[in-house]
């Protein structure tokens, strides 16, 4: 009999998480970091579930696209295996049969051309931009879709060999950006001409006539 009590009041004492001297030993801040913990797990499932409903709002906070109805000037330039062509004709009827032209047409894996300073070496097309004028390293890409145009950034088309970072556009370009960039834009207003006819009054001459008797 001795033995059946014992074993219940073990199996209560258990049950009823622990004595005293247990519950006493308990860490103080224990609760408080269980309280911790669930504001957390609460935090990242309500913020997790903003994310789901709203995809788009943190791309548009990384980087914002161009917007309506407003202008950006951005510096472009050409790099062929470390020469720097000359800017595109202005001429609006250039190339518009879609034909290619083989001096400005550059494949991946094919060798530049004799007189660049890469002559003889296997080259790649690859896009460099510089977002701010104080970056001095480009960053590479083969995606033109991921880089964002606007005010200062800097952009070069580039075929060059693998490992090789392609020019800045040319100081000439970028000087150019700036000042269109600044400068304020000019609204004219003609004058407003108002023309009145004058106003001619004609009175008719009267005429007496006296008959004789």
């Amino acid at each position: 009999m001795a033995k059946s009590t014992s074993g219940k009041l073990v199996s209560r004492v258990g049950a009823a998480g622990g004595g005293k001297t247990y519950r006493k030993a308990r860490p103080a801040n224990y609760y408080g970091v269980l309280v911790v913990i669930v504001i957390l797990g609460l935090a990242l499932v309500a913020y997790s579930r903003y994310q789901y409903q709203n995809p788009t709002v943190a791309h548009h906070a990384a980087a914002t696209p161009p917007l309506v109805g407003k202008t950006y000037y951005f510096a472009l330039a050409a790099d062929n295996c470390g020469t720097v062509l000359p800017p595109l004709s202005p001429d609006p009827t250039y190339n518009q049969n879609g034909v290619k032209d083989p001096a400005t047409t550059f494949a991946n894996g094919a060798v530049c051309a004799k007189g660049t300073k890469y002559a003889g070496k296997k080259g790649e097309v690859v896009y460099a931009f510089w977002k701010t004028l104080a970056q001095t390293t480009p960053t590479l890409t083969t995606d033109p879709a991921s880089i964002h145009l606007g005010h200062e950034v800097r952009v070069t088309l580039a075929f060059v060999p693998k490992g090789v970072t392609p020019l800045a556009p040319s100081k000439t370009t970028v000087d150019t950006m700036v000042v269109l960039a600044t400068t304020p834009t000019t609204t004219t207003t003609l004058p407003v001409t108002s023309t009145t006819a004058p106003t001619t009054s004609t009175t008719a001459p009267t005429t007496t006539t006296t008959s004789k008797g």
